[in-house]
């Protein structure tokens, strides 16, 4: 009743009946509160303040350079300047409350309510976010919903954000939504899908004044083309979306591919260090043979998303706190509410943990890496906590040109390529590739191809400013998973410091000929450089003919053609022979160190059979 009414409005009375009665049964309980609200009628109820956690974060330092290659139009928002009241509602003419925005789910509703028509009292937010405020409805996107569940509750405001307009008594709203590399406004009304009950048929906020919840779940519904379209999807697409900020997907059932390594002890210090930059974390038990959110025998729900709250290592226990968006089914295992594990200490730690059904549970790490083997991370590496990194964000496409494919297709080097390099040594890099996103544009869920990232060590073309188009042994830095996904990331160490330690950064699909439009964000942890290398230049530079030191030719350039003849006292022959000497000879000179192909071809005479040959290459560093 504390809870529900808050402490100083709670009927005295009705406290002391409750304390004096342990077992209550549910009947008696609701006429000692209908009681108590008979006594207090006169007395509005204070609604109990809602307690963050977390760090309050807000953007600090955003260095970002934009390479905007394709123009798009991209918000869904009307022209409309007319005045809008509750007696003249906003009506969203383009997202009717019809079938047509519902698509397969139209037999979920049964009427189309505004706030006001289910609360007396309807507000946006009832003092602020917080993750208990998102129950799930009949719609299976809880992947949406866990985004944002954990990011109500890191102390963000990207929630907040995320509202450019709202009045809850015009009914109008527009939200914003991060989509290939460019915000998009979407613009809503509030007549929200409603059962047979009159309450909302998908999601809904547990206070029933609030209406954040449904109201931008209708606004990500609108920007996919409808609410049926948000049918499964992953958290990490959500996370993005509501925060314009890179992630991050850890698979824990291929630990060689995380980027602390394999072992159980690095796998939770990058837990704890995530939980101490405030990144927003989520998690999921991925299984290919499994209906989605079918539980298993511990009450966790396959190809389901929850949110990873909190992650602390308590008197030897390492305990993770996740969280059900569906506010209820939590695990039952070993640290589950009322499990032998709990001591009265141990919850006064956790600020007098409660075993509410509440969708809130603890798990041990060991268990956690058991079941869970989805980990989506949204790195905030440009907020006031913890390091602030320098971010760079580009656009561009892999076209018939340029879709090259993966490093084991001999077309690798047309793909787009990007080289950095840092003011300072050991610098770390986090790369996000983000391809074109096809729910957003056929709003459907379409299966995505396999895309992924390759850093490859700088030559003396990329120096140049032109496309790596070799790689050698050693200049294969790192390769990201290669998977069907929206979203790829790696990350990495540029060596040295200045433009000689350069990298490569390639985002490619694994085929070639695969062609889409693409988005790619890079944190670097200090200050460097990022560009574009163009393809190599096709024109033939002309060579050099000058005659130094004896020599017959010079010749300097990234690709040179030379002629000349064997003639009387110029055909010396191999190096059998004393004449050697007399032969041709060119001095090769490079400005930085790399690889030279020599091709060597006779002029024959029709019907003229060719003569054996060959060429001797001399070091002549010492000249």
């Amino acid at each position: 009743v504390k809870k529900l009414l808050g402490t100083s409005a709670a009927d005295p009375t009705l406290i002391a009946t409750l304390e004096r009665i342990k077992n209550i049964s549910f009947s008696d309980f609701i006429q000692e509160v209908i009681s108590a609200l008979a006594r207090n009628k006169q007395m509005k109820a204070p609604r109990a303040q809602k307690v963050r956690t977390a760090r309050k974060k807000a953007p600090k330092r955003v260095i970002t350079t934009k390479r905007s290659k394709i123009s798009r139009t991209l918000n869904r928002t009307s022209n409309s300047q007319q005045q809008y009241s509750r007696a003249n509602p906003f009506i969203d003419s383009d997202f009717s409350a019809n079938s047509q925005s519902l698509g397969r789910l139209a037999n979920k509703v049964a009427s189309w309510k505004r706030p006001h028509e289910i609360s007396s009292e309807p507000r946006l937010f009832v003092d602020g976010v917080e993750e208990g405020d998102v129950v799930q409805g009949a719609l299976g996107n809880c992947w949406f919903l866990g985004a944002l569940s954990v990011i109500a509750c890191s102390g963000n405001e990207f929630i907040e954000e995320s509202f450019i307009y709202s009045d809850i008594d015009s009914g109008r709203h527009v939200c914003k939504f991060f989509k290939d590399g460019n915000w998009v406004e979407v613009e809503v009304d509030d007549l929200i899908p409603c059962n047979h009950m009159g309450k909302p048929a998908f999601a809904s906020c547990r206070d029933p004044d609030e209406f954040w919840v449904p109201i931008i779940e209708k606004a990500y519904a609108k920007l996919h083309g409808g609410y049926d379209t948000l049918q499964s999807g992953l958290l990490s697409y959500a996370l993005k979306d509501i925060t314009g900020e890179a992630v991050e997907s850890l698979h824990l059932d291929k630990r060689d591919t995380l980027p602390c390594g394999d072992d159980e002890h690095a796998i939770w210090k990058m837990f704890e260090n995530n939980i101490t930059e405030s990144f927003i974390m989520g998690c999921s038990i991925v299984s290919p043979v499994a209906m989605p959110e079918e539980k298993n025998d511990f009450d966790l729900l396959l190809n389901h998303a929850y949110g990873i709250i909190d992650c602390q290592e308590v008197q030897g226990n390492k305990l993770i706190r996740l969280r059900n968006p569906w506010g209820n089914y939590e695990w039952n295992g070993r640290w589950s509410d009322g499990a032998p594990e709990w001591t009265p200490e141990l919850q006064k730690h956790f600020g007098n943990y409660g075993f509410d059904n509440d969708g809130t549970f603890f798990m041990c790490f060991e268990d956690f890496l058991c079941f869970f083997n989805s980990v989506h991370v949204l790195r905030l590496l440009t907020d006031d906590v913890g390091e602030i990194w320098e971010k760079y964000a580009f656009e561009g496409k892999w076209d018939a040109d340029s879709a090259g494919g993966c490093l084991v297709n001999q077309s690798w080097p047309k793909n787009p390529q990007f080289r950095i390099y840092s003011s300072l040594p050991n610098t770390r890099v986090f790369v996000c590739l983000s391809q074109s996103d096809k729910r957003f544009h056929d709003h459907r869920d379409c299966k995505l191809e396999s895309a992924g990232l390759t850093i490859l060590k700088g030559d003396f073309k990329t120096r140049q400013k032109t496309k790596k188009t070799v790689c050698r042994q050693g200049e294969l830095i790192k390769n990201s998973i290669f998977y069907s996904s929206r979203d790829i990331a790696v990350e990495f160490q540029l060596g040295g410091a200045g433009p000689n330690n350069d990298f490569v950064i390639m985002p490619s699909f694994y085929k070639p000929g695969v062609c889409s439009e693409f988005s790619m964000m890079v944190y670097m942890e200090h200050p460097g450089v990022i560009e574009e290398l163009e393809d190599r230049k096709q024109e033939r530079p002309e060579s050099s003919t000058r005659r130094i030191s004896g020599f017959h030719r010079e010749i300097a350039g990234p690709c040179n053609v030379a002629k000349s003849s064997w003639g009387n006292g110029t055909a010396g022959g191999c190096m059998n022979h004393s004449t050697w000497i007399t032969n041709p000879q060119f001095l090769v000179k490079f400005d930085n160190p790399g690889a030279a192909t020599i091709n060597i071809s006779q002029t024959l005479a029709p019907g003229q059979p060719p003569v054996t040959m060959g060429a001797y290459i001399f070091d002549a560093s010492h000249m």
